[in-house]
């Protein structure tokens, strides 16, 4: 009696296994990135209704560039038009430097950030199917290389050089729009008032006082530069460097000089002199008479950032060619148009950009502009 009592319960407990074995196979999810399956290290998951997978496998799959701040905690992806920024232990994420709810904490797994996939998705404008037979979750990343989105090896130019030097300073694309086309760049502002500088996707106004003021989205600029930054080399800076040295360091760096390269460098300055343009009103003078009276800023001993673009010979008229680089200081309130320098230690990142994209202004005015001159010494004048 008591041998048939055991065997009894032997069975139940096997069928609780058996059970529960088939309730976690079906609660396992396989992710696919259009027709190919993505492999996770920690298995995705249904959890409350909520397919929750690993962050940066979907986006290594997505060749999206993913971040980890192990002070914070914070989990950072970059897709086109979009940095995403997740916290484990907090619904809350911000998309684009804005707070958004998510449905479902993020939580960390085997050392990797787990999120919601759908809300993700979502978030990041990809389409999501859903196969309930086979617990199937479908990505659709297509829609990524439409013209809808840009691309992060783009730089993305609002007008041309030729509009600001022949005095044409109206507004053309709201700071609102210009986010969308990169988290790194340099400009000015409608009016000419004032150097632009976008360091991790927040732009900076540093008018002719030299003080750094923030950036509403509705503001304009007549000309501006943007890409979304994502270093291909670095090169530290342990020895005392001024600026023609440092112009030499880069030009070993790069290698196609008929593409351009987004420049920033992070570092301890000795000095640094910058400048930067009044506001102008209509009738708005020509540049070349506007930079005979811009005010000049000397900084001794500060950290900051430089910020710019080093630009192929071909770009005269368009840009400016060679070297254009905007200054901001670490406390992000002071900055301007680089003149000079001498740089202690600091690192040096460059990111080789071959695709350009420039918006050019709809209007009579520049319709009238004489594109066959030459603007080479015009160009070296302001901007020296």
């Amino acid at each position: 009696m008591q041998k048939k009592y055991v065997i009894f319960i032997l069975a139940i407990l096997i069928s609780l296994i058996q059970v529960c074995s088939v309730q976690a196979d079906d609660s396992l999810v396989k992710v696919y990135l259009n027709n190919q399956q993505i492999s996770f290290k920690v298995a995705p998951m249904v959890e409350n209704n909520h397919c929750m997978v690993p962050l940066q496998p979907v986006m290594k799959a997505l060749e999206a560039k993913v971040d980890w701040n192990q002070q914070t905690c914070d989990a950072t992806a970059y897709l086109p038009g979009v940095t995403l920024t997740v916290t484990p232990g907090f619904t809350i994420a911000s998309v684009n430097g804005k707070e958004i709810s998510l449905p479902v904490t993020p939580t960390i797994k085997d050392g990797m950030v787990v999120v919601p996939l759908r809300a993700i998705a979502d978030i990041c404008n990809i389409r999501v199917g859903w196969d309930s037979t086979s617990s199937t979750v479908t990505l659709y990343s297509n829609e990524l290389n439409s013209a809808k989105f840009p691309d992060r090896e783009t730089v993305h130019q609002v007008a041309m050089l030729s509009v600001l030097l022949e005095g044409q300073y109206d507004g053309q694309t709201s700071f609102e729009e210009l986010k969308k086309y990169g988290d790194t760049g340099i400009g000015t502002f409608e009016g000419l008032d004032g150097e632009m500088i976008e360091l991790e996707g927040k732009f900076y106004q540093i008018k002719a006082d030299g003080i750094a003021y923030p950036v509403a989205a509705t503001m304009k600029t007549p000309f501006a530069s943007v890409t979304y930054f994502d270093a291909d080399k670095s090169q530290a800076v342990n020895e005392k460097i001024n600026f023609q040295q440092f112009q030499k360091r880069i030009d070993n760096m790069t290698g196609n000089k008929n593409i351009f390269y987004a420049i920033k460098v992070n570092g301890d300055f000795k000095y640094v002199k910058t400048r930067s343009v009044p506001g102008q009103q209509k009738p708005y003078p020509p540049l070349a008479e506007v930079t005979k009276n811009q005010p000049t800023f000397e900084f001794n001993d500060v950290k900051g950032t430089l910020v710019g673009f080093w630009c192929p010979s071909y770009v005269d008229g368009l840009n400016v060619p060679g070297y254009h680089l905007h200054f901001l200081n670490a406390d992000k309130n002071a900055g301007g148009h680089l003149l000079d320098f001498t740089m202690e230690s600091g690192q040096i990142e460059i990111d080789a950009t071959p695709n350009f994209y420039m918006c050019l202004p709809d209007n009579e005015e520049f319709g009238k502009i004489d594109m066959t001159q030459d603007r080479s010494q015009e160009t070296e004048k302001v901007e020296k």
